[in-house]
């Protein structure tokens, strides 16, 4: 449970350190995102799936381990 209170402080601090410490700077043209990656509309909705299958096995996997317990004398 002590894990969990100082990790549940961490993580919250170190994101909020890190925002304090970053400093943008503002440019009077626009950037070129030619190298930026082209996603279409199929592989968006792949990747998607596939986030959706892993959730589902993340699921399915919990409730059948919490049963298996249950089970054991």
């Amino acid at each position: 449970m002590g894990g969990a209170v100082i990790m549940g402080i961490a993580i919250p601090s170190m994101h909020y350190v890190a925002m304090m410490a970053v400093e943008y700077t503002p440019v009077a043209e626009f950037t070129q995102v030619l190298h930026a990656i082209y996603i279409s509309s199929l592989g968006a909705l792949l990747i998607v799936a596939a986030l959706s299958i892993v959730l589902v096995l993340a699921v399915i996997t919990s409730v059948s381990g919490r049963d298996l317990r249950l089970c054991r004398p």
